[in-house]
């Protein structure tokens, strides 16, 4: 809850559902979460929040970030103090690179950026189109290296009419324990 964890996978794996979804469940246990989303709307994550949490939805700080996270750093540093926030998505990690997710020196920026603005969270990746990309995140492997735990996402059933996902979730690394089934 206090470090930063990478949750990858393909794209259409359903990662910022899950990660909104984690969000509503933090929130409903009295942490206050914030997203901080490179990707999508305000709006489309209020639709998907309400889909996931149909009885009551759950407060979820909203912040959309349109540069760099090194650049963002001190505007979201503001959000966490102003809100006392314990608990950050960012969503997601190459859009909020302020260079290419190859390069050591951009993970480096990316990780002390985190830092810099406090609290625990959560980083949404993709993967690379290589072999093993179910491994380590995209990129240099400092993604890998400046999470304290990384989770592979792997979407188990694509059927369109369906109203439930099956995700698998894989546990490739962790700092402060036994990897978990």
């Amino acid at each position: 809850r206090r470090h930063p964890v990478v949750l990858f996978g393909d794209g259409g794996a359903a990662k910022s559902y899950l990660g909104l979804y984690l969000a509503g469940r933090l929130a409903e246990r009295g942490l206050r979460v914030a997203l901080f989303d490179w990707e999508l709307a305000g709006e489309d994550h209020r639709d998907r929040l309400e889909r996931l949490f149909w009885d009551g939805m759950p407060q979820i700080l909203y912040a959309r970030c349109e540069r760099p996270l090194v650049y963002e750093t001190d505007r979201l540093r503001r959000i966490v103090r102003e809100h006392d926030i314990d608990y950050l998505i960012y969503d997601s990690v190459a859009f909020a690179c302020d260079g290419p997710p190859e390069s050591a020196e951009v993970a480096g920026g990316y990780f002390r950026a985190v830092r810099q603005i406090g609290g625990g969270s959560l980083n949404i990746a993709h993967v690379s189109k290589a072999d093993n990309a179910d491994q380590k995140p995209f990129g240099s492997a400092f993604w890998h290296n400046g999470a304290r735990a990384t989770w592979y996402a792997q979407l188990a059933n694509s059927d369109p009419n369906s109203e439930t996902l099956s995700l698998g979730l894989f546990n490739r690394k962790a700092n402060l324990g036994r990897l978990r089934p």
